[in-house]
Parts: C-alpha cells; sequence; structure tokens
C-alpha cells in the first residue's frame, strides 16, 4: 500500500467521531459566516429602500409632470386664443 494512502489500516470508531466532530465545527464556523452575512445584506435591503424612497421624493418634488403639464397647456391655449382674438380685432 502507498505510504499516503487513507484508507491503509482500520477504521475506528473513534476516528469516525473525530472527523464527525471536525465536520461539525467546520459547518458551524460556515453558519456563523451565513448569519452575517444575512445580517449585512438585510441591513443594505433596509439602506436601498430608504434611499429608493428619498429619491422618490426629490423626483416628485423636482418634477411635478401632472400639474406643470396642465398649467404650461391652459397657458398655451389662452395665449393662442388671445392672439386669435387681437388680430380678428385689428
Amino acid at each position: 500500500m502507498a505510504e499516503g494512502d487513507p484508507f491503509r489500516g482500520v477504521v475506528t470508531a473513534t476516528t469516525v467521531y473525530g472527523a464527525v466532530v471536525e465536520v461539525g465545527g467546520q459547518v458551524a464556523k460556515i453558519d456563523g459566516k451565513v448569519d452575517r452575512i444575512d445580517d449585512k445584506v438585510s441591513g443594505l435591503v433596509t439602506r436601498v429602500d430608504d434611499h429608493e424612497g428619498r429619491i422618490r421624493t426629490l423626483e416628485t418634488a423636482r418634477w411635478p409632470h401632472g400639474k406643470l403639464t396642465l398649467m404650461l397647456a391652459a397657458a398655451g391655449l389662452v395665449v393662442a386664443i388671445l392672439s386669435l382674438v387681437a388680430k380678428g380685432a385689428g
């Protein structure tokens, strides 16, 4: 048998138990890391939602499309009517 062969000799319950304990420790470390990542992602989602709300508020205040468009259209209509009336009277 080769010198580095992991299957040489007898596998005992103690060897299996040691390997299971080692794997369990590694799983616990990974679980802790996943929990920290989850906390960070949750924090980022909260921050993104906050920024999204702020951006929407700024957009609404900066570009009041509906009201502004209606007022400009009405003003344009009034100017057009006054122009036609002035030409007809003159």
